[in-house]
């Protein structure tokens, strides 16, 4: 189940119900909006994107994200739960009450760094019980329940900040190269200036054959398509916030007027003005945030998608017995032409006569188009990565992206049997 509470001129609460599917993921694409937001994870697992850093959350974990943090997250399987709330920062009351030091968390610190905010054990049971007051006294209208609702969030404001400055620096999931780090940080904030791979290889003197393997192998995007990428997000922004399509255009990084308009329509559907005609002055947060993932489908629908496909399945030991414990292994190539997702979980469930027995969940840097990955069985029923060999002629199935966390071309191609005989003990 999956919570979202806004605050607006009258607080309310949403509820959205979580697919019920064992296997179910919902996954929210790279998105802004102009509240700050809380995301606390009650169970299950989840995925946070904030600009280049990524956090994997535990239950009792809570993020926060201010209005200009791009952000996106996953949530992996009917088990996960988790509650959202946004605010505006600049509703009235904050100034009315003098308290606009509880926003200290969110805006005094580095984009994108000291997200992940975690709970102590003592303190988790408080912070519950303001979270479930100001969803009771938001979905109920009698007398002083606004008030209420108010100040329940207000006092948890106070608690997420005095946790926040009495913890030490976030630790970031270690998932993108330290180098690249610094590059994605350079890319970001300089999408006005000269970006060429020369000029980006001279800046951080490097190599730009190298450069442009590893910005694909760590990203899942060649170095172009990033940049074409973040620079035409920036020019829907400016369309957005009002700014002529000649000086989003200018302002975003692209020097040729044509090229522009003609990128933008590849990337999103429609050209700059038809986008202008549609969305501007629509200031409803939902709306905009539809465009941004419809113009990521159409993204990947431009530039390529992943299609993995198993070729090869191997078992350790090589020629196993009646009662051994089994391993197995299955090797993975990407023939799409797009990577898949950095931080995204390229699985594989390992089936024995059409039930699961293994299945590997570890590996989560982009397959690159033509890439090639061993992926060998590191979870299992019971809690064992290896299947108990009973003899007899047995059919052995990998089936890549079992639970569907990556979008592809074609999932008509994802699976590959061997026949394995588990000869009896003497």
């Amino acid at each position: 189940m999956f919570f979202s509470y806004q605050s607006q001129h009258d607080v309310n609460i949403k509820v959205v119900p979580h697919s019920n599917n064992p296997v179910s993921v919902l996954r929210v694409h790279p998105h802004l909006h102009k509240d700050f937001e809380i995301f606390l994870l009650l169970t299950g697992q989840a995925l946070f994107y904030v600009e280049n850093s990524i956090y994997r959350l535990k239950p009792g974990q809570v993020v926060i994200i201010n209005s200009e943090e791009e952000h996106s997250f996953l949530l992996n399987g009917a088990e996960t739960e988790g509650i959202e709330i946004r605010f505006n920062p600049s509703d009235l009351y904050f100034h009315a009450m003098r308290i606009m030091d509880t926003q200290h968390c969110f805006v005094d610190r580095p984009k994108g760094m000291r997200n992940l905010i975690d709970i102590p054990q003592k303190q988790y049971d408080n912070i519950i019980g303001l979270v479930n007051k100001i969803r009771f006294y938001g979905s109920n209208e009698s007398y002083g329940y606004g008030a209420l609702k108010l100040t329940s969030f207000v006092e948890l404001l106070v608690h997420l900040n005095v946790i926040f400055m009495n913890s030490e620096d976030t630790k970031v999931s270690k998932i993108l190269h330290d180098d690249l780090q610094v590059i994605l940080n350079y890319i970001n904030n300089n999408l006005s200036s000269d970006l060429s791979l020369e000029s980006l290889a001279n800046r951080f003197f490097m190599d730009k054959f190298y450069l442009c393997r590893m910005f694909k192998k760590y990203t899942g995007y060649s170095l172009h398509k990033y940049i074409v990428l973040k620079r035409i997000f920036l020019s829907k922004s400016l369309l957005h916030k009002g700014i002529s399509v000649t000086n989003a255009c200018h302002m975003s990084g692209f020097n040729d007027y044509s090229n522009f308009v003609k990128t933008f329509k590849k990337v999103s559907g429609l050209s700059p003005l038809q986008y202008v005609k549609k969305y501007a002055g629509k200031s409803d947060e939902e709306e905009y945030n539809r465009t941004y993932d419809l113009f990521i489908e159409s993204y990947s629908a431009a530039f390529g998608m992943p299609d993995l496909i198993v070729t090869d399945i191997s078992w350790s030991p090589e020629n196993p017995v009646e009662c051994d414990n089994v391993t197995f292994s299955a090797v993975i190539i990407n023939i799409g032409t797009g990577s898949t997702p950095a931080g995204v979980i390229t699985g594989v469930g390992f089936c024995v006569n059409g039930y699961t027995e293994t299945w590997s969940d570890n590996y989560a840097l982009p397959i690159t188009p033509g890439e090639s990955v061993l992926l060998t069985a590191n979870g299992g029923n019971g809690g064992i990565p290896a299947w108990h060999a009973p003899a007899g002629v047995h059919e052995i199935t990998a089936f890549v992206d079992d639970i569907r966390r990556i979008n592809e071309n074609s999932r008509e191609n994802n699976k590959l049997s061997k026949t394995l005989i588990i000869r009896s003990k003497q």
